[in-house]
């Protein structure tokens, strides 16, 4: 599916469709693991605390948690694979406010998986309803929260990034990266000047507000 894209030059906009890839996004898979990672530690943890609490102190095998990685990816890849053919179709923008990502619709192949999906389950109704896909979903990060943007060229993916992790990927065709890459970095830069004007405010009405009090002493 081509790429659709609008410049709004007046209002200083982006807009643009791109279908990125599932099973085969290495961006995907990085916050997948991470996230589980997160998880099994949790439960790693709370295991071990009722177990100490029960007076016998152990932990989840490393086997028990590979196993349960194990399936999570296959029913991830599953799911990536099936139900949306190892493509996403998103709507993405970047203005003067932040950039967003957005469910685009996935299509009349979408809504076929969806419903033979619901006959293999036997529950048809349960999807008839909704086989549109997750139509209106979206995302959006304000420049005032990110602190980095990383411009992976090989991928055409701009991330958007607060002092410790990813708020938003921005999947880009090839003759929009620049454009999407010197906005993003315009933005974020007034964004940290307005920052760091507030902050000089805020230190320069501190440093008044002692004069006066000393005085006033």
């Amino acid at each position: 599916m081509p790429d659709n894209k609008t410049a709004c030059p007046e209002r200083n906009t982006l807009v643009w469709e791109h279908t990125l890839p599932l099973a085969t996004n290495p961006f995907l898979w990085w916050d997948f693991f991470r996230v589980l990672g997160v998880c099994l530690l949790i439960v790693e943890l709370l295991v071990f605390l009722m177990s100490v609490l029960v007076g016998d102190p152990i932990w989840l095998p490393l086997y028990v948690l590979g196993i349960v990685t194990g399936i999570f990816a296959g029913l991830f890849l599953i799911a990536t694979l099936l139900l949306y053919g190892n493509r996403y179709h998103a709507r993405f923008a970047v203005d003067a406010k932040g950039a967003q990502m957005e469910d685009a619709g996935q299509g009349r192949w979408f809504k076929w998986r969806l419903i033979l999906l619901g006959l293999l389950a036997r529950q048809p109704g349960a999807v008839l309803g909704s086989t549109d896909g997750p139509s209106g979903y979206g995302e959006r990060v304000s420049w005032r929260d990110v602190r980095r943007v990383t411009v992976h060229r090989h991928l055409r993916v701009v991330t958007l990034s607060n002092s410790w992790r990813p708020l938003l990927r921005l999947y880009c065709p090839p003759d929009l990266l620049d454009d999407v890459e010197a906005q993003a970095q315009a933005h974020v830069a007034r964004a940290a000047q307005r920052r760091r004007n507030r902050e000089a405010r805020k230190e320069s009405a501190g440093k008044e507000k002692r004069l006066q009090t000393g005085r006033e002493g």
